[in-house]
């Protein structure tokens, strides 16, 4: 059962993380005809992640009924399912996200001039939301209610660090060609510029999360637990030095030098690959014992 709910697990949390960091990216790093440029090669990949979103909630409803039930039976029996979203914590917190999902779904399908402020919006309700459901759901009283804050602030922090590597990597091409090259050059600047606050701000979280999660330090990596996630940490950590080589050794070169693009575009497709086994890891190491 764990393996078919993790697989959902990462399809929800990689599309949700890639509706609000893309939106996030466009609103706030870019301007002008380049927004309009990159919302338009981004409009259908939002729309399928919004599907994908949406579907994935489905099924992370079903098998939490199976798992409820301790039957995979019960992932297809509409009367277990219901009991599920009516009748338990999770299933009101789920009603709220799949509402969210379905409204995401009809922001980019129908609305035009405001559709990535209204689906970034939604997205970062559905990316925070997923912290009532995480490990800090199980801590009561204040320090359960200061666990699921910074549990929610961390998966803001790193969703739109993650989800804003797609732009970013589409970006590269208007840096290089086309009529939009200044405008392109300065979004990628201004992440850069904020990437080093969004880092301090995923390690502080990450780091508040694993104290209050296991009350120590994941080394030695002891359970499979603590394995998966000093290996998520080992990833995280080697993405942190891509990111600063591509802020400050091959950024600065992509005009002068035909290879500074090249390698660019090479590393930050690289720290989305890394990017992608993280969240494979969350996915997985959240449904174990943080013992």
């Amino acid at each position: 059962m764990e393996p078919a709910l993790a697989a959902i697990r990462f399809a929800h949390f990689t599309s949700v993380m890639f509706m609000f960091g893309a939106g996030a990216f466009l609103l706030v790093f870019t301007t002008g005809e380049l927004r309009a440029e990159l919302s338009a090669r981004l409009h259908r990949p939002a729309i399928v992640a919004s599907l994908i979103a949406f579907l994935t909630a489905l099924a992370w409803l079903s098998m939490e009924s199976a798992s409820m039930n301790e039957d995979y039976a019960a992932a297809f029996d509409t009367g277990s399912i219901s009991d599920v979203l009516t009748s338990t914590a999770f299933g009101a917190i789920w009603q709220g996200r799949i509402a969210l999902s379905v409204v995401a779904i009809i922001a980019f399908v129908l609305i035009r001039a405001e559709r990535w402020r209204v689906a970034t919006t939604l997205s970062a309700f559905l990316l925070a939301s997923l912290a009532l459901v995480d490990h800090g759901a199980m801590q009561t009283g204040a320090l359960g209610l200061a666990h699921r804050g910074n549990d929610a602030l961390h998966l803001l922090t790193t969703g739109g660090w993650l989800g804003a590597l797609a732009p970013f990597v589409l970006c590269l091409g208007c840096a290089t060609h086309g009529p939009n090259r200044a405008e392109a050059n300065l979004a990628m600047l201004r992440f850069s510029a904020a990437g080093h606050f969004g880092v301090l701000l995923i390690l502080a979280t990450g780091a508040i999360n694993i104290l209050l999660t296991t009350h120590a330090l994941p080394w030695p990596p002891t359970s499979p637990y603590r394995a998966l996630l000093v290996g998520k940490i080992g990833v995280v950590l080697v993405m942190i030095g891509l990111a600063a080589i591509n802020r400050y050794a091959l950024l600065p070169r992509i005009e002068t030098d035909p290879r500074g693009e090249y390698l660019l575009r090479l590393f930050a497709s690289v720290e989305l690959a890394l990017a992608l086994i993280v969240v494979g890891l969350v996915s997985y190491f959240g449904l174990l014992d943080p013992a």
